[in-house]
């Protein structure tokens, strides 16, 4: 154990590597639990099962652990990177990590997983829980395979009002619930207890006398959802009915409840409280466990981690797989007693997937960690919906056809290596997927195809999808011979109709007699191609901007006018900071910034006075850390496009000083409206010549203060694209 002293353990904690809490061995039985096995659950049946790779060997290595408060449980980064170092060490072949992890790809943890793949070790990762907003995908390393939750069964339920309307949810239990008064958690507190408290069915804060024989709504949120049933089912009461909120979470799970339940979805759950405020005191509902509306599955589950990850050049989550209301081992201590349960989560999809890689490694032991990725991805089975790449990937996983998967594409470790480097962008690397973060005009990439099939086989190129742009691959049919490879140019060329914003998505298949390899690509297109930052001297009067059409479309340039820096000379002393609590004393400064509403942009740029200071800048907008620049440097900057109206509190912080004493140096902040500043003349750009083409044009000005620092935002039209252009 690494990083943890006994006292900082909680008393039912274990100092070995057995589990105390039950997610380790939930895992652990879905990756290679023993076959065949029976698993009952208070005395309910679920069938038989075992896990992906019941033959396989496990090692267990103890990264994550509890403590004496709850709100200390959990896995230091330093303990995190000793196991999977000590796993490498001890030669496994695949990691099954269910640890919601960063979004850099080149972490601690990132480059100890980078040092797995290197070692030929397989890694499977979980997605995170943070779906469905984008961006929320943790894990994005791309020699990792990041796994995403989606549906595999659906366990239903009715929740049938008084008026005969069926509310179908979530539900576990085959018991049904004869029609019954019902009253909401809200409504019934015990003596002692708020009603907030009764509103989330909180343990002891229902009234016994008022709850006896009836069914109860309760609120998701706060305390867990087994243990609102638990409250139900202490107060006397008849079953549960567990609805969402708009605020809270919007998925349903299926959980073995101490009471029979149905758990509602945020619209059903507004139709229940519509009856109950219609029906008043004459309410009544009836539980039917044969209940069910007729879903497709798979689907993604709405709390799987999305993408696109910071920079875009990488597709994540890579794929995914059964991630909800799972049968898997848990822990007796900590699971009342049960040697099984139903989870939820990506920490169960995740163990699927290093289940599937140990089988895969079993069939053939020369493949790399990326044949294996590869194998799973370009098999993958379309989801239902139209949830898109960003929230599936590839798609889920398809164990039986990845084990012949025709094409797979390597990816050496060395090519791993320039990526974490900065060497390498991620659209170049062999990856069984295309992520272009930003084409203007045209691009090539290219794609090595390896034949893993036992016979020659043709295969012939289509494209799916990726409405706007043109797609060319070459050579469009190959024959390849068993072990042959062949490398393949994909152009991808923005048209006019390609999206002014956002992406554009499809697939690139290959398709043989046997097999058919699919590629997930997501492209984000730019209208416009421009310089982030111009800067020119005040008494020159103007300045050229070179720029380009990224679709081959006409753009008009605009802006409101230029406005001077709000100047501060600052010293300070070097000191410590800390984001969670900043505080203001001799090594950091504190200044407000006001929004007004219709700002285009907000920058603010620290100029250190000695190289060998350091200086950073946080902005905070209320307790949120909105924005930082905390690079060991002197020189700092922040800016924020068209950033939300209101008041925001930035903190310059002097990390460190050349000379041990004191950093100075001068902070300047502009807060650029839309209109309204000094003006700036622009010479619109004439029509481009296609898609890339050049539409450069000319800023100029007049009678500017010599004394001030200027600063104006050129937009285009049909873009979201800003240049900054600074007169100094």
């Amino acid at each position: 154990m690494r990083g943890f002293g006994a006292d900082a353990v909680a008393s039912t904690e274990l100092l070995s590597a057995r589990d105390s809490t039950g997610h380790g061995s939930h895992a652990a039985s879905t990756a290679a639990g023993e076959e065949d096995v029976t698993a009952v659950i208070d005395g309910r049946g679920f069938g038989s099962g075992s896990g992906v790779a019941p033959a396989a060997h496990l090692a267990v290595y103890k990264a994550c652990w509890t403590a004496p408060d709850p709100v200390d449980d959990g896995c230091s980064t330093a303990d995190l990177v000793a196991a999977v170092d000590a796993a490498v060490a001890d030669g496994v072949d695949v990691l099954s990590y269910s640890v919601e992890g960063s979004a850099d790809p080149v972490d601690s943890v990132g480059l100890a997983f980078l040092g797995a793949a290197s070692a030929n070790v397989f890694v499977a990762a979980s997605a995170g829980n943070d779906g469905p907003a984008a961006g929320t995908v943790g894990n994005t390393s791309p020699w990792v395979t990041t796994v995403g939750a989606s549906t595999h069964r659906l366990r239903q339920g009715g929740v049938v009002l008084g008026d005969g309307t069926v509310l179908v949810g979530a539900m576990v239990g085959d018991r049904s619930v004869p029609s019954s008064r019902v009253v909401r958690g809200a409504d019934v507190p015990a003596p002692a207890a708020t009603g907030a408290q009764a509103r989330v069915c909180a343990l002891g804060s229902l009234d016994a006398a008022l709850v006896q024989d009836r069914v109860v709504v309760c609120e998701r949120g706060r305390t867990p959802r087994v243990e609102k049933s638990a409250a139900v089912s202490r107060a006397g009461g008849a079953a549960m009915v567990l609805v969402n909120s708009a605020a809270g979470p919007g998925d349903v799970e299926a959980d073995v409840h101490a009471v029979p339940t149905v758990h509602l979805a945020v619209a059903d759950a507004v139709r229940l409280a519509a009856y109950l405020d219609r029906a008043g005191e004459r309410a009544r509902v009836a539980l039917d466990p044969d209940a069910a509306e007729d879903e497709p599955v798979p689907t993604v589950a709405p709390f799987s981690g999305r993408g696109p990850v910071a920079g875009g050049d990488v597709l994540k989550p890579d794929l995914t797989a059964p991630g909800v209301g799972v049968v898997g081992a848990v822990a007796p201590p900590s699971d009342d007693g049960r040697l099984w349960d139903l989870r939820s989560g990506t920490s169960v999809s995740a163990p699927h997937v290093a289940g599937l890689a140990a089988l895969l490694h079993g069939l053939h032991p020369t493949w790399s960690p990326s044949r294996l990725h590869s194998a799973m991805s370009t098999t993958a089975q379309q989801l239902a919906g139209d949830a898109g790449p960003f929230a599936v990937g590839s798609g889920q996983v398809l164990p039986r056809d990845s084990l012949d998967p025709g094409l797979v594409l390597d990816v050496p470790a060395a090519a791993w290596r320039r990526y974490a480097a900065g060497e390498l962008a991620g659209q170049d690397l062999n990856l069984p997927s295309v992520s272009v973060p930003r084409l203007v005009g045209s691009t090539t990439l290219v794609r090595r195809l390896t034949h893993v099939g036992a016979r020659p086989e043709t295969y012939t190129a289509s494209v799916a999808g990726l409405g706007g742009l043109d797609v060319r691959v070459a050579p469009a049919t190959l024959t390849l011979q068993p072990g042959q490879s062949r490398r393949v140019r994909i152009t991808l060329t923005a048209t006019s109709a390609a999206p002014a914003t956002g992406f554009a998505t499809g697939s690139l298949r290959w398709t043989g007699a046997r097999h058919e390899a699919r590629l997930p690509v997501v492209v984000r297109t730019a209208s416009v191609a421009a310089p982030q930052q111009v800067v020119a001297e005040r008494d020159s009067g103007s300045v050229a901007v070179r720029a380009r059409s990224g679709a081959g479309r006409a753009v008009q340039v605009r802006s409101g006018g230029l406005v001077p820096a709000r100047p501060v000379g600052l010293t300070l002393r070097p000191g410590s900071f800390d984001e969670r609590d900043p505080q203001v004393d001799q090594d950091t400064f504190a200044t407000s910034v006001h929004v007004p509403a219709g700002t285009e942009a907000v920058r603010i740029e620290l100029d250190g006075d000695s190289a060998q200071d350091d200086g950073d800048l946080y902005l905070f907008r209320g307790r949120q850390l909105v924005a930082s620049s905390a690079t060991p440097a002197a020189d700092a900057e922040v800016t924020l496009a068209s950033p939300p109206p209101g008041d925001y509190t930035l903190y310059v912080h002097a990390a460190a000083s050349g000379d041990r004493s004191t950093t100075t140096g001068r902070l300047l902040t502009w807060v650029v409206p839309e209109t309204g500043g000094t003006p700036l003349e622009l010479q619109q750009p004439g029509d481009p010549t296609g898609p890339g083409g050049r539409i450069d044009y000319a800023a100029s000005w007049r009678d500017l203060d010599p004394t001030q620092d200027w600063l104006a935002v050129v937009g285009y039209s049909g873009s979201d694209e800003q240049t900054l252009l600074r007169v100094e």
